[in-house]
């Protein structure tokens, strides 16, 4: 019988209800995430970050209550191996799992999970965090276990898998980001002849330490935690020459409760799919992107053709995405204090964050990038999203899916104020109701001549979602569609 993990749900955040990473009637490859109602979920949120070389980045409810409104369901939290005592001569920092702690909880509030995210940015004897401090010989070492590494690295992981087992607002921990993306040149096994090639270094040393991991959460947490996983990531120089940032896998995992979660950053998002769900597929594992979008520079901050080259990128990247309805996380929901010292110094300096500003949690939003990422798009619906589009010209939402009502409810995230702040219709069935939130439910019926009942759509103004109690009696693929405007 195969391990289904379970998910806390998304609608609310006092909700119990639960997901599966592996259910029926999702291919391999594809956002298969199903609630215990068999409800679809397709998760979209954003990377929270817990420091920077600067210190620790505080969130507030505030922040999470922006997210909630940016359409997020879902954070992953950036974590620290130094800090969690995975690095010689680093114990744990008791008040940095507070501060996981105070996070987890922000999220479950403002009706977000979460996910953990390990990285090795501070996994240096100092307590600095540095992106140079893990450098290949680390990599090396780590993978051949020298002086006992990799128990160091599950022991960092084993102090959170024990902290939030039984917390249902986590749902699971990408184990290692970015394997081996170091400021490098050359391949690992370039430069450690015991891995000879990438086939005999995935086979003999990089899967099994992703197993090694896999298998202490499972013992850890049998049942309702999943273990997200990203392919070994290549030297920038092989990341420009291939336009992929990793290698494709060439060794599967061989574990359930897995997600592959690997990161895009390029401008072919179509061939990214193809690639990606074959490594999905070799895993037999539902995927989702854990990080996308590539970086931005202060010349872009102050070009206006350059950001219009960057958005058109990005609206190519995430209708991709959108078209197959899979799952994908951007990064980061954080200011600009260090890239703002940074670009000083260095020019061409880069970097993720979306807002501006010296201040941890930034100022101003880059709209460029914001009103691209918040966009109309499902949370979770009651029968099977097939594939999903915002029209950013025309602004019209088109949503193709076989309703099932006897899942229970369904959510549509629709950003008003950013994208129609003249109002919307929504085109169902037969049924067309406009935007008025004034109403009783936020709408009027324009038009009903099918069997759907209008009392069954109402708005949530509070979190900028539409809420679905059934779909009448419509159960084949079907359409529903937003367009601007509340009349003809």
């Amino acid at each position: 019988m195969k391990f289904l993990p379970f998910l806390p749900c998304f609608l609310a955040a006092a909700c119990s209800c639960a997901f599966a990473a592996e259910p029926s009637g999702f291919k391999p490859g594809e956002s298969g995430f199903r609630d215990e109602l068999g409800r679809h979920f397709i998760p979209h949120g954003f990377v929270t970050i817990t420091g920077d070389g600067m210190g620790d980045v505080p969130y507030t409810a505030e922040d999470y209550r922006k997210m909630a409104l940016a359409g997020a369901n879902f954070q992953v939290i950036r974590i620290f191996l130094g800090k969690l005592g995975g690095v010689p001569g680093r114990e744990p920092n008791p008040k940095y799992l507070e501060q996981l702690d105070e996070m987890v909880e922000l999220g479950r509030q403002a009706g977000m999970k979460s996910a953990f995210k390990l990285t090795v940015y501070d996994a240096t004897s100092s307590k600095s965090v540095n992106l140079a401090g893990f450098q290949q010989q680390d990599w090396i070492d780590l993978y051949l276990d020298k002086d006992g590494r990799q128990d160091r690295f599950l022991a960092a992981w084993r102090r959170v898998f024990e902290r939030y087992k039984d917390n249902p607002s986590v749902f699971g921990y990408d184990l290692v980001n970015e394997p081996c993306a170091a400021n490098r040149k050359k391949q690992i096994w370039e430069d450690e002849p015991r891995f000879k090639d990438s086939e005999t270094f995935q086979r003999d040393y990089f899967i099994p330490f992703y197993r090694k991991l896999i298998d202490e959460l499972h013992r850890i947490s049998p049942e309702g935690k999943l273990a997200l996983f990203q392919p070994y990531h290549v030297p920038p120089p092989v990341h420009i020459a291939t336009n992929f940032p990793c290698l494709p896998l060439s060794e599967p995992l061989r574990r359930e409760g897995i997600v592959f979660a690997p990161h895009y950053y390029n401008a072919d998002p179509a061939e990214a799919m193809k690639r990606y769900t074959a490594d999905a597929v070799l895993n037999d594992a539902p995927m989702m992107f854990g990080e996308y979008g590539t970086h931005t520079t202060s010349e872009t901050d102050h070009d206006l053709a350059a950001q219009q080259a960057y958005t058109k990128t990005l609206i190519d990247t995430v209708t991709e995405f959108d078209r197959h309805a899979v799952g994908c996380v951007k990064a980061w929901w954080c200011g600009s204090r260090v890239f703002n010292q940074t670009v000083k110094t260095k020019p061409g300096a880069v970097t993720w964050a979306l807002f501006y500003g010296d201040s941890p949690m930034g100022n101003a939003e880059r709209k460029y990038i914001m009103d691209v990422i918040v966009r109309p798009r499902p949370l979770v619906i009651a029968g099977t999203v097939n594939s999903f589009h915002f029209d950013f010209a025309t602004r019209i939402f088109e949503m193709r899916f076989a309703p099932d009502s006897s899942k229970g409810k369904s959510e549509i995230f629709v950003p008003v104020e950013r994208h129609y702040p003249d109002g919307f219709r929504v085109l169902y069935n037969g049924l067309t109701l406009a935007f008025a939130p004034e109403s009783p439910g936020g709408f009027r019926v324009v038009e009903n001549t099918g069997d759907t009942p209008a009392s069954a759509f109402h708005w949530d103004a509070a979190r900028n979602r539409i809420l679905v109690d059934n779909w009448g009696t419509e159960s084949k693929e079907t359409t529903l569609k937003i367009i601007p405007g509340t009349s003809d």
